[in-house]
């Protein structure tokens, strides 16, 4: 469901302590975060917001990047990684902390789960179940067999799930 909502054009000269170009999620989350820290923002949106990659993503809200953890070992060590993953899960309590705070009715859900749906898929969720749990000391995630994710979801058509109750949608 969208909603629209007229905001006024900028036509004249202001003053403000940051002014954020873009209405997206990062924009808005930006100019949520400096004006409860008293800053004075202006939000610039040429269109309507979060009408471009925001409006459109299925809600996820997930810790770890796409590239995985390994990536920023290897490009920039363990303690830099570690402080990405430290990053990662911030951002998850943010969106959390911003649901409750702001009263947002937004159905939130919690948990989210990576299944592989190819036999060999099993061997990356795996690795990074050890990752998160051993070098993170991550607890908020379980690793199901073939059998458990079949009880758990009613279909045999996968491997296994890795599931992890600290991230939503």
């Amino acid at each position: 469901q969208q909603y629209h909502v007229h905001f006024p054009e900028l036509n004249q000269d202001g003053n403000y302590d940051v002014c954020i170009i873009g209405g997206g999620l990062t924009g808005l989350s930006s100019a949520l975060h400096l004006i409860d820290q008293k800053h004075k923002v202006i939000l610039l949106e040429a269109d309507t917001i979060a009408s471009k990659a925001s409006g459109v993503n299925g809600g996820q809200v997930l810790n770890s990047y796409e590239c995985e953890m390994e990536f920023f070992e290897k490009e920039f060590g363990d303690e830099i990684a570690e402080k990405f993953w430290d990053l990662s899960l911030d951002a998850v309590e943010i969106v959390k902390s911003n649901i409750k705070k702001y009263n947002i009715n937004c159905g939130w859900r919690a948990g989210s789960g990576v299944v592989a749906y190819k036999e060999k898929h099993i061997a990356t969720l795996e690795d990074d179940y050890e990752t998160k749990k051993s070098k993170y000391g991550y607890e908020n995630i379980k690793l199901y067999s073939a059998k458990e994710t079949r009880e758990l979801i009613g279909s045999d058509k996968y491997y296994g799930l890795l599931y992890d109750s600290n991230n939503g949608h």
